[in-house]
């Protein structure tokens, strides 16, 4: 089981992140839940407003339950930004609990356009559950 340090875990808004890329994964593969990367930068005012807003909306807090949430710091973390091709932020991508992208938002995101991501991701997550389930 992944063991998440406190140091680990931090708070942006009202959501918790994992800090650690490859952590969050292992905890979204275990507990078979989907990932939400928050891609960000501290001189990033989007990114900033994001969190202020987006990040404190009850709906979308709820909402993020059902994800395994990991902030992904562009200046410290270049080689996962690299991974996604991320060139802009803030970028929230959405993968499945092995990997496959679900969604992908680029730049600032109201609380609703945030949300409406999420549901799209969590719809293409229960999808693809349900087609390795058939293949099985």
């Amino acid at each position: 089981m992944a063991t998440l340090k406190p140091q680990m875990l931090v708070s942006r808004g009202q959501l918790q992140f994992v800090s650690d890329f490859e952590a969050g994964c292992r905890l979204a593969a275990e507990k078979g839940l989907p990932c939400l990367l928050f891609f960000t930068a501290d001189w990033c005012t989007y990114c900033h407003q994001m969190e202020e807003t987006a990040f404190t909306d009850p709906t979308v807090t709820n909402l993020a339950g059902q994800f395994v949430c990991v902030i992904i710091d562009a200046d410290l973390e270049k080689e996962v930004c690299e991974q996604f091709s991320i060139s802009g932020y803030p970028t929230v991508q959405f993968l499945s609990s092995r990997g496959r992208v679900l969604n992908r938002l680029v730049g600032r995101q109201s609380a609703p356009q945030l949300l409406a991501g999420m549901q799209a991701a969590l719809k293409r997550f229960a999808w693809l559950n349900d087609s390795d389930t058939k293949l099985r």
